[in-house]
């Protein structure tokens, strides 16, 4: 069989702040189309670049794993993110960039009272695979 780059980026490339952290991104995306991966994907490379500065940054993973937690990011900045594909022979392009920007100290614990003083009924904090915390509740707006 004759390998060659994958001949398109991967699919639905999304990319969310945490809040869990101030300085994280989760970064998901879908497989390259069968057809157009010319080959096994043998990894997916992540592109993280700030809007501060001109360094990139590179994530890796293995060809099977469809996303990547991105640390240490500079609080209440914008990121540009795009993932691509890589056979045995290289790497294909640049997925569309996916612009977050991470949140900041002052929204973070502005949010974080709000939603507590809000909430109504009992606090039922539930814990996700990926550790984060959810606590469900209801805005109840009053008369004055």
């Amino acid at each position: 069989m004759y390998y060659i780059v994958p001949s398109f980026p991967p699919n639905r490339v999304l990319a969310s702040v945490s809040v869990r952290a101030l300085n994280e991104a989760l970064v998901t995306w879908s497989e390259v189309d069968s057809i157009d991966q010319n080959g096994n994907i043998t990894q997916y490379e992540v592109r993280i670049i700030g809007e501060f500065d001109d360094t990139t940054r590179i994530e890796s993973t293995d060809g099977h794993t469809f996303s990547v937690v991105v640390s240490e990011l500079e609080q209440a900045t914008f990121y540009n993110i795009s993932v691509r594909a890589h056979t045995s022979v290289g790497p294909g392009p640049y997925s569309d960039d996916v612009i977050e920007k991470t949140l900041g100290l002052f929204i973070f614990f502005l949010l974080l009272p709000y939603s507590l003083i809000f909430a109504s009924g009992t606090l039922a904090p539930l814990a996700t695979y990926s550790g984060e915390l959810k606590i469900p509740f209801d805005i109840q707006m009053g008369k004055r």
